[in-house]
């Protein structure tokens, strides 16, 4: 991969996994800030689509807030298209609701990018049941 093209891969790992550890912080400025006016994010597991960085987006995040007591996304693995402007990701999340319920995932991501913003986000969320930790997402890869 020529230098120019990594170093945009690498930008572009790092803009997710920063949108990823603004949402574990619950640090929605930091989310938006990373996203075009224009963003749309989608969770087709559950139907839903949200529409505009300040309003779609932002009622999704002041609902996060209102529902979630703590959030985790990590054991990342990247495929990046520079070309092209997308990443794909998948990951271990895990979310811990108000109520004390946690959920256990396995999730993927196909982010968007316009220049050096992310345009768009579009969600698949699989529930674990009996995951116990994040480790347990890569048992029998090599």
């Amino acid at each position: 991969m020529a230098q120019d093209t990594q170093t945009k891969a690498d930008q572009m790992i790092r803009t997710v996994e920063d949108y990823f550890a603004a949402m574990d912080a619950f640090d929605f400025d930091g989310v938006l800030k990373l996203m075009t006016p224009d963003c749309t994010l989608r969770i087709l597991t559950g139907s839903e689509a949200f529409q505009g960085r300040d309003t779609g987006i932002a009622k999704f995040l002041r609902w996060r807030a209102d529902n979630l007591n703590a959030s985790w996304h990590g054991d990342f693995r990247h495929s990046v298209n520079v070309a092209e402007e997308w990443i794909f990701s998948r990951f271990g999340a895990r979310r811990t609701m108000n109520d004390k319920t946690v959920i256990d995932m396995d999730n993927v991501n196909f982010t968007e990018f316009r220049g050096q913003q992310i345009c768009s986000v579009t969600i698949w969320m699989a529930q674990v049941p009996g995951l116990t930790d994040d480790s347990n997402l890569r048992k029998g890869e090599s």
